[in-house]
């Protein structure tokens, strides 16, 4: 009796099939890779919009006071979820 999990001799198998599973195998590894990058965008799309929300909620004083201007939400949410190179000079107190 053939024990389905051990592994097989490829004796019986011909090259056709061999190169057929072989492409099976690399396409599936290219669907994964293309899912994770999918999930990965997803991910940081939903960072800058929750993060572009929050700041937009805020006035204009509150925005000065953390050091920055309205006009400049959406490029600091871009950075804060990797979006983006940083591009904002940062001052450290000190």
């Amino acid at each position: 009796m053939h024990d389905p999990i051990a592994p097989r001799d490829n004796a019986g198998i011909d090259a056709t099939t061999i190169r057929f599973a072989d492409c099976l195998a690399c396409a599936a590894r290219a669907i994964s890779a293309f899912v994770d990058r999918a999930r990965a965008h997803h991910r940081q799309r939903e960072c800058r919009a929750a993060m572009h929300r929050s700041l937009d909620q805020l006035d204009n004083r509150t925005l000065h006071d953390l050091g920055m201007d309205r006009s400049e939400i959406l490029s600091v949410a871009m950075e804060t979820c990797a979006d983006a190179a940083d591009t904002r000079i940062r001052r450290c107190a000190g």
